[in-house]
């Protein structure tokens, strides 16, 4: 970043380790994300971050996409990577508690929705998502791995769903 001034941000690809099956399919699911919209910086210019407010604090659902997003806006590069990774332990990885965080990210979601509009429907396209995964050979390679994700996709989809229906029933 010191020797290229166009550079605002960097993504450090992300890896979970931990011996439960979960995280062995959160880990296997992480790897396709590589090059695509789900990934995002996660080191910025402080001078950068700071100009553009830094994190939208209002915003739950998929916060840590918006900073690259503002920084990207004012016209620099948030897509350099570097090899150095991100290690998520989970090592007690629940499932329970998962779908619980996600059902909370879902009551959130109408606002990122509303504030970010046609980059919320992409981050938010089961479709899309399941696109990533499907179209690559290397999803087939592993068939413990890729059932692994698709039944944690659909249950992440529904918990977030249900807290998107609760958030406005609440709100009615």
């Amino acid at each position: 970043m010191k020797n290229d001034k166009g550079i605002g941000g960097i993504i450090i690809p992300e890896k979970s380790i931990g011996n439960s099956s979960w995280t062995k399919v959160r880990d296997f699911e992480r790897s396709f994300y590589a090059g695509t919209e789900i990934e995002s910086a996660r080191f910025f210019k402080k001078d950068l971050a700071k100009k553009v407010n830094g994190f939208d604090e209002d915003i739950i659902f998929f916060e840590e996409t918006i900073l690259p997003q503002k920084i990207e806006s004012l016209g620099y590069n948030v897509k350099q990577r570097i090899k150095a990774e991100i290690l998520h332990h989970e090592e007690n990885f629940s499932l329970w508690k998962w779908l619980k965080k996600k059902f909370y990210y879902g009551k959130n979601a109408s606002k990122y929705k509303e504030k970010f509009g046609e980059y919320a429907d992409k981050q938010m396209d089961i479709f899309y998502r399941f696109s990533i995964f499907l179209k690559n050979k290397r999803f087939y390679s592993k068939p413990s791995l890729t059932l692994g994700v698709i039944i944690l996709k659909i249950l992440e989809y529904f918990s977030a769903g249900l807290g998107y229906l609760a958030s406005k029933v609440k709100s009615d």
